[in-house]
């Protein structure tokens, strides 16, 4: 019996992006840390908990940016800022073949594109504590 592997799309902004994302859809912030290097620990952090309930899906990380959320958008007729669009994008952009596997093998390069290797990079990162409420 041949079984086919399902794989989740998972998308993020890179550096270049998270900034303008961040500007143009301030409810971003409440989601995520503002500062790009916080951003990266909480996805990473994620992933590792995502990833113990998959059953053996692959997740695909999939780098995002402003004007092809927009664009999406225009198309779907949706709203730019909604989770649901950047999710259909990412599982859009996967199926192009677009995705880079995660977890990266330690030796290869970080799912960031920071051209680090991923032992050196975002897998030594630890989810952000969040602020203390006053």
């Amino acid at each position: 019996m041949h079984t086919v592997q399902q794989s989740l799309a998972v998308g993020w902004f890179p550096e270049s992006e998270w900034a303008l994302a961040l500007q143009r859809w301030p409810s971003l912030a409440d989601e995520m840390p503002r500062d790009h290097l916080d951003y990266r620990g909480a996805i990473e952090a994620r992933l590792r908990s995502v990833n113990a309930g998959t059953r053996g899906a692959q997740l695909l990380m999939v780098a995002l940016s402003v004007a092809g959320i927009e664009a999406q958008a225009e198309q779907d007729g949706a709203d730019a800022a909604s989770t649901e669009l950047r999710g259909r994008t990412a599982s859009l952009l996967a199926a192009q073949g677009l995705g880079t596997a995660w977890p990266p093998g330690r030796n290869a390069p970080c799912w960031c594109a920071s051209r680090r290797k991923y032992k050196y990079c975002c897998q030594t990162l630890d989810a952000p504590v969040a602020p203390a409420e006053s």
